[in-house]
């Protein structure tokens, strides 16, 4: 089964997630003094369960709730592209220029575009 896009890009956003997380776990490794990191990346399973042991794996290993929370959101934020340029220092280009041009004057609207993409983007 895959989304509208089809197989191929379903597959591609999925291996693309799978390397973002797998950077984040790598970098919890590597900042933990004491990490509860029991399972090299590689050798997660392939697929849709892959994913979700390696989720699971970043919260477990996560010290508190806010650190599993914060990289979470690294995760996600890491997926955009910093583009367009113009978005101020230490912002996501993609991620600033749609608040400032959706979320904040049309709040209905963006909520709307943000499900549609994410239905189009997400069926994996």
């Amino acid at each position: 089964m895959s989304g509208p896009l089809g197989k191929a890009t379903d597959e591609v956003l999925m291996a693309r997630f799978r390397a973002k997380l797998a950077q984040e776990l790598n970098e919890d490794i590597r900042s933990s003094v004491s990490s509860n990191y029991t399972q090299p990346v590689d050798d997660y399973p392939a697929g849709y369960s892959g994913l979700i042991a390696m989720v699971r794996q970043l919260h477990h290993q996560a010290p508190s709730v806010m650190a599993a929370a914060a990289s979470s959101r690294r995760t996600l934020q890491s997926l955009f592209p910093d583009w367009p340029p113009g978005s101020p220092k230490g912002t996501i280009g993609l991620l600033w220029w749609f608040g400032v041009l959706f979320a904040k004057p049309f709040p209905s609207f963006s909520a709307k575009l943000n499900a549609r993409v994410t239905w189009a983007a997400a069926q994996w």
